[in-house]
Order: C-alpha cells, then sequence, then structure tokens
C-alpha cells in the first residue's frame, strides 16, 4: 500500500511537473534566459522591472510557417517621461500631437531544439486617448538591441 501511494505520488509530481515545464516553455525560456548584451541579469529581470514600463504583458505563439515566439509588450505613458527624456523634441513632438501612450513590442524567436532564443525585431505603436492605434513603427534589429540596452540600465527609451 505504502508503495502504491509512493508510486502515484512519484507519478503526479512527475506530471505536475510535465504540465508545468510546458505551459511556461516559450516565455520561460526566454523570461529566464540571458542575452549578450548585458548577462548579469535575465531578460525577464531587465524587462518586468524597467521602472518606466506601467504593464508588460508576455505571450508566445506559432507563425503560419511554424516559427516559435514570444512577444513582450511594455506599456509606457509618455507624461512620465519628460522630465527624463534624452529626445526632449520627439517626446514633445508626440505630446502636440495627442499622443499619451506608447506599446513597445520585442519580439524573440525561439530556436528549433527549443533551448535558445535570439531578438528579433521590435516595434512601436503609439495611442491617443481612445487607446486607437495611430501610429506605428517597426524598427531595425540594431535599433532593437539599442533599446533594449537602455531597458537594461533602466534609462528611458525616448
Amino acid at each position: 500500500m505504502k508503495n502504491s501511494l509512493m508510486k502515484l505520488l512519484s507519478l503526479l509530481t512527475i506530471s505536475f511537473l510535465m504540465v508545468a515545464c510546458f505551459r511556461g516553455g516559450d516565455v520561460s525560456l526566454v523570461k529566464n534566459g540571458v542575452l549578450g548584451i548585458n548577462d548579469s541579469i535575465t531578460v525577464g529581470e531587465a524587462i518586468d522591472n524597467y521602472k518606466y514600463f506601467k504593464d508588460v504583458k508576455w505571450e508566445s505563439f506559432k507563425t503560419d510557417n511554424g516559427r516559435r515566439v514570444v512577444q513582450v509588450t511594455g506599456n509606457l505613458n509618455l507624461n512620465d517621461l519628460k522630465k527624463v527624456s534624452k529626445n526632449k523634441w520627439m517626446l514633445e513632438g508626440l505630446l502636440k500631437k495627442g499622443y499619451i501612450e506608447a506599446d513597445i513590442i520585442f519580439q524573440f524567436l525561439i530556436s528549433k531544439d527549443r533551448k535558445k532564443f535570439k531578438l528579433y525585431t521590435e516595434a512601436v505603436n503609439f495611442y491617443k486617448k481612445d487607446r486607437k492605434i495611430e501610429h506605428g513603427n517597426d524598427l531595425s534589429l540594431s535599433d532593437a538591441l539599442h533599446d533594449l540596452k537602455l531597458i537594461y540600465n533602466n534609462e528611458s527609451i525616448l
């Protein structure tokens, strides 16, 4: 009886761990991983603790051609950046046009063996009061790396 109970508990534990790993899978890989730009903290620690993001959302999906992607979206209140912005002229121009928020979206590609990942792209969507996307930009990989470095250093990206 005792052996049967132990086997059942072991089986339940293994099943729980497999489900936990499967659910966390790609997002966990990226959040717990490090990049060459700064391997002293994880990607998740850098993005989740970025002091200018009001909200951060992580998700994963598969593209039509089978590539696995992790996407993280961080929301910025543009008014909160007035005092710290390095590009005040750009920020003031956005505010004058009525933009009040921006979503910074990074995508990471997951390797076929699901053991590695790399930064793929960055996009920025600007919003007015109604939260309807008014203006969006896809940025180059070098811009994405630059912005990610600023996030790692907790500096304003606008």
